[in-house]
């Protein structure tokens, strides 16, 4: 799965959970889309382990 988000304090908590479902983390990717402001885009590659 990819998870594209604005916010990565949120990305963080969802992430959590996701772990805790058996999701393994693969990558991540910040892009800053816009610079010299306080937004960053954070991509997140995640992989089911568990069933």
């Amino acid at each position: 799965m990819v998870y594209v988000s604005c916010d990565p304090a949120t990305q963080m908590r969802d992430l959590k959970e996701f772990l805790a479902a058996g999701y393994e983390l693969r990558a991540v990717q910040p892009f800053d889309l816009f610079p010299q402001t306080r937004h960053l885009e954070c991509v997140i590659s995640l992989v089911r382990t568990q069933a």
